[in-house]
């Protein structure tokens, strides 16, 4: 029981590059990837989408315990 709870609460970390997220520039949107550091010092990932029509509108994409940004 204690190892299929592990795998809801801590599941196994998706391994990928950054080439496995696409592209970083298309017609629409640039992506531009970066990092913050929180007070345990573990660096958090993060993508940033900018649309390249209007320069007010941007997403910031992260994610949740058991998800990637791919």
């Amino acid at each position: 029981m204690n190892v299929l709870a592990n795998q809801l609460i801590r599941p196994y970390r998706f391994l990928y590059s950054l080439i496995d997220l696409g592209k970083k520039k298309t017609a629409d949107y640039e992506r531009q990837d970066s990092h913050v550091t929180n007070g345990r010092g573990q660096r958090l990932q993060y993508s940033y989408y900018r649309n390249n029509n209007e320069t007010d509108v941007c997403v910031v994409y992260a994610h949740c315990n058991s998800g990637c940004r791919v």
